[in-house]
């Protein structure tokens, strides 16, 4: 759903798309979970699952035009969401504006303990790899000066090791897990062309 929180799901039938239904004439084609013909459109920047019962490796190809204006942007409640980049192309994680990020950062504390808590992105670990590497913000993330305490917010691995965003690719056409901070505000994610 482009405009609130949740999914539909589609199903991909052999007898989906009427042609005729007086004369029991059917093509494949997309139905809703009531088995009514569907057209689904997916809005810019928004996720989706696809699975195969037989488990084939399938091809997708879009059509369509990319987004006019320069400025793309969801808001995202304190709960898991797929975040995909609604241009076709590889962006940096640097590239991404994530609105309020430095005034809502979880602190690094105890050892592992922000994972709980700090706004996280699972990023694909490649165009065509399977699996994500997840990455934190923290709020003292980015060392500037160890010896005298001096920190930063910035994103940090698993382990809490400072990352460079400028090396983190979010592959064009995949989609990322994005939760902003347990406990914190919803939080504006923004993509430009």
């Amino acid at each position: 759903k482009a405009n609130s929180e949740g999914n539909y799901t589609y199903y991909f039938l052999s007898d989906g798309k009427i042609i005729d239904e007086d004369a029991g004439e059917y093509a494949p084609g997309w139905v809703d979970v009531g088995g009514n013909e569907a057209d689904p459109e997916i809005a810019l920047g928004i996720g989706f699952w696809y699975r195969d019962k037989y488990n084939q490796k399938r091809q997708f190809t879009f059509k369509g035009n990319v987004l006019e204006d320069t400025l793309w942007e969801k808001t995202f409640n304190v709960e898991f969401r797929m975040l995909v980049c609604p241009y076709p192309k590889a962006v940096k994680l640097s590239e991404v504006t994530f609105v309020g990020i430095d005034t809502d950062a979880t602190e690094y504390g105890d050892g592992a303990s922000f994972v709980k808590t700090a706004t996280q992105i699972q990023v694909p670990k490649g165009a065509t790899i399977e699996g994500f590497n997840t990455y934190y913000y923290l709020s003292d993330g980015k060392i500037i000066d160890e010896a005298a305490g001096e920190y930063v917010p910035g994103w940090v691995d698993v382990a809490g090791n400072e990352v460079d965003p400028t090396t983190i690719i979010i592959p064009a056409g995949r989609g990322c897990w994005f939760r902003p901070r347990k406990g914190g505000s919803d939080m504006t994610v923004q993509f430009t062309k």
